[in-house]
């Protein structure tokens, strides 16, 4: 279990607000260059209205930990997208978003990582095995054992703190999250928060 803690990582300005990469993988991979097979960010959009970025190589999921969107896709109707929600796209589609929100956001490189994230709302004070909160996960397990690397993360999106126990310990502040490499890191986890909050859990597995 790897924590990447909020000094860990770097934030940048782009065109409509800031985002901050927590996790880019391969290692050593560059969004710049589109070279990378997944990415997990968390944006700040400080515009009304925002046009994503075209990625027409990836698969994009999106999910708002403050504030409401409204997300527009190729001209289709405008959709809204609360708190605790998550919805996936084309990353080459036109998307269009209409509000000012702080999101959490995953891309998976089209043919080569097949993935997925969900927001769980936690109950402060009780404790929880991660195949509770996500039992989906488990079929990855038949998944891994066929061959193919797989990444299983753990992000604290709204709550002041969460304790993590298992094979080892560890505690997330919000903003932070916990990198497990294989089934075998996370078959034992237990997930304990502080108080009522939103944790988001992705998996990524390369094909």
């Amino acid at each position: 279990m790897k924590i990447i803690h909020i000094d860990d990582t770097v934030t940048t300005r782009w065109s409509g607000g800031t985002t901050t990469q927590l996790m880019i993988w391969p290692e050593g991979a560059s969004y710049a260059d589109r070279n990378f097979l997944f990415r997990l960010s968390s944006a700040v959009v400080e515009d009304e209205e925002s046009v994503f970025t075209s990625l027409p190589d990836y698969h994009r999921f999106l999910s708002i930990r403050k504030g409401e969107l409204q997300l527009r896709h190729d001209d289709g109707d405008w959709y809204n997208l609360p708190v605790g929600q998550v919805t996936s796209f084309d990353g080459g589609s036109q998307t269009v978003s209409c509000g000012r929100v702080t999101d959490y956001n995953l891309m998976i490189r089209k043919g080569k990582v097949t993935g997925g994230m969900k927001a769980v709302r936690c109950e402060g004070g009780r404790l929880r095995k991660w195949t509770e909160l996500f039992p989906e996960w488990e079929a990855e397990r038949q998944k891994a054992e066929k061959g193919g690397e797989t990444i299983y993360t753990l992000f604290l999106s709204e709550g002041t703190l969460l304790r993590l126990t298992g094979s080892s310990e560890a505690l997330l502040h919000t903003g932070e999250m916990a990198v497990f490499e294989g089934i075998d890191e996370i078959s034992h986890v237990w997930l304990d928060m502080e108080q009522d909050g939103i944790v988001i859990g992705t998996v990524c597995q390369s094909i």
